[in-house]
């Protein structure tokens, strides 16, 4: 008897090879598994091709043992992440018959271990150090081999994504275990521990502070009066400050070592910013060409009023084409218009910066992988990019560009700027209906005014007019009519503390909730 089974309707528009809901032939499993070998999938693509593999469970087993059974990690490795992914508890009894061959090397060993014991076929209470060779060095090896990866600022993302997948909390950042890291006084390990400074659980911040402290860099010393200064935990600033005045009583500079020399930051190839939302929200994409060839990109979310918020990592050819060829068409694949500027690798370091100092004075911990990859910024940018200057307007056109200036409102970069309305949204719909219904314009003008009263306030109007200035310099890039970006600069101005115009007669401000109130209906609708 058939099963009727749910098929994502995200995986729909994916290669047949991976989208189809029909159990997979002999040929789709081998090929599917060569995709995993040769590593060039989206993220997308081998969550589909796991759902996959799942429904033929028994005849995926022997290609994935033959990928354990080679000696090549690269391949033994990937069998072992099948395992896992396939969720194959089949593999047991090959798994264990594998591991029990004196011929192979502990790495190998080791790699099926994992898979072994995550599929629940060690027994309870064996130690899987019992079939290695020699465990010491592998465990120094081990050892090793987490601090090439932890010094490696890709490597880190990499590191810190996989602890904190699903919300859950992984024994890496157990208390025990950074102690151990510290121990090793290895300064490799001073951006992991920064990194581990912006994460969400404070026990880990202040373990990070002891272990950094530990570590006996001065070169801390700044991060640390940083969060010192900004940490959103009054228990993480106060040991930041302790660890702060120790590192200055008690730090010595120490030898420079070709190990603990910084990465050279890969070569740029993208950068671009998007222009402003009306919640003062932007995109940041940047991507680098790797020395290996192979392409890395990020997609940074910054608010004006917190700062960075999110920091996603794009690897593998498929995933960053596809970011690239959305920034091309300004991402109106995902339903919405987001004009983007190029901009030199200065400049975004400068829009970055100003982002992160917006963070910490809002007392936000930051992306943890934002962190481990911000030194990529100070790498050299060969590219040149055009830009275009700010047209100023004259005393004399400011009043003109002012009553203009909802006119700004039939540009895409203006959709999104509407008022974020306080109180029930039951109330605002009953405006919203209002204003529809009123006959007259004296009548629809007096709502506005009222509504606008009720709405503004000094905070908001700063953020505004600091936004229209901003976004004055984007129009000045995106259109050829200099008019545009004077409108907005205009519009600015007269909600500075000088301007004689009430804030309730702004003409600007007034179009702007007028757009909120028709916006009210529709969604109401």
């Amino acid at each position: 008897m058939g099963h009727n089974i749910e098929w994502p309707d995200e995986f729909d528009d994916l290669d047949p090879l991976f989208s189809s809901s029909r159990s997979p032939t002999d040929a789709d499993i081998i090929e599917i598994v060569n995709r995993f070998v040769e590593g060039n999938l989206t993220n997308l693509e081998a969550e589909a091709a796991f759902e996959r593999l799942r429904r033929a469970k028994k005849r995926v087993l022997p290609v994935v043992m033959d990928l354990c059974r080679s000696p090549e990690p690269r391949l033994y490795n990937t069998g072992v992440d099948l395992i896992l992914e396939v969720q194959l508890s089949q593999a047991k009894k090959p798994l264990r018959a594998l591991i029990e061959d004196p011929t192979l090397e502990d790495e190998h060993k080791l790699s099926l271990l994992r898979a072994l014991e995550a599929i629940g076929g060690l027994l309870p209470g064996e130690n899987p150090l019992f079939y290695l060779r020699d465990p010491e060095r592998l465990v120094q090896r081990a050892q090793e081999t987490f601090f090439e990866v932890i010094s490696d600022p890709l490597e880190l993302t990499r590191l810190l994504e996989e602890q904190f997948e699903g919300g859950g909390f992984s024994p890496l950042l157990d208390a025990r275990m950074l102690e151990e890291i510290a121990s090793t006084h290895d300064r490799r390990a001073q951006l992991f521990f920064q990194c581990l400074l912006h994460v969400p659980h404070d026990g880990v911040v202040l373990k990070a502070i002891e272990c950094i402290c530990k570590l006996g860099d001065p070169d801390a010393i700044p991060i640390l009066e940083e969060r010192s200064l900004y940490d959103p935990s009054p228990q993480v600033r106060k040991a930041a400050q302790d660890a702060v005045r120790v590192l200055a009583d008690e730090a010595r500079p120490r030898e420079i070592s070709i190990l603990h020399l910084p990465v050279t930051p890969p070569s740029i190839e993208r950068c671009a910013i998007s222009a402003i939302d009306g919640r003062g929200a932007q995109m940041c994409i940047l991507i680098w060409r790797m020395p290996e060839g192979e392409r890395v990109g990020i997609n940074i979310l910054l608010t004006d009023e917190h700062g960075i918020r999110e920091c996603i990592v794009f690897e593998g050819e498929k995933s960053v084409a596809a970011l690239e060829e959305a920034l091309e068409h300004d991402f109106e694949g995902s339903g919405t218009h987001v004009s983007m500027v190029e901009l030199s690798l200065d400049q975004t370091r400068a829009e970055l910066e100003r982002a992160y100092r917006t963070s910490l004075h809002a007392r936000q911990r930051l992306p943890s992988v934002y962190i481990a990859l911000r030194n990529w910024l100070s790498g050299e940018d060969t590219r040149s990019v055009v830009h275009y200057p700010l047209p100023q307007p004259q005393p004399e056109e400011m009043d003109a560009l002012l009553q203009r200036s909802p006119e700004l409102f039939q540009l895409d970069e203006f959709d999104s700027w509407l008022f974020d309305l306080p109180g029930s949204e039951t109330q605002w719909r009953r405006y919203g209906r209002k204003f529809l219904v009123e006959s007259s314009g004296e009548a629809r003008a007096e709502l506005i005014t009222q509504v606008l009263r009720k709405v503004l306030n000094p905070e908001l109007c700063s953020r505004i007019k600091t936004r229209l200035e901003r976004q004055a310099w984007f129009l000045a890039q995106l259109y050829e009519e200099d008019d545009l970006p004077k409108m907005a600069l205009a519009a600015s101005a007269a909600m500075g503390t000088t301007s004689e115009v009430p804030l309730v007669e702004h003409p600007f401000l007034r179009e702007m909730m007028q757009q909120t109130l028709m916006a009210t209906t529709v969604t109401s609708a």
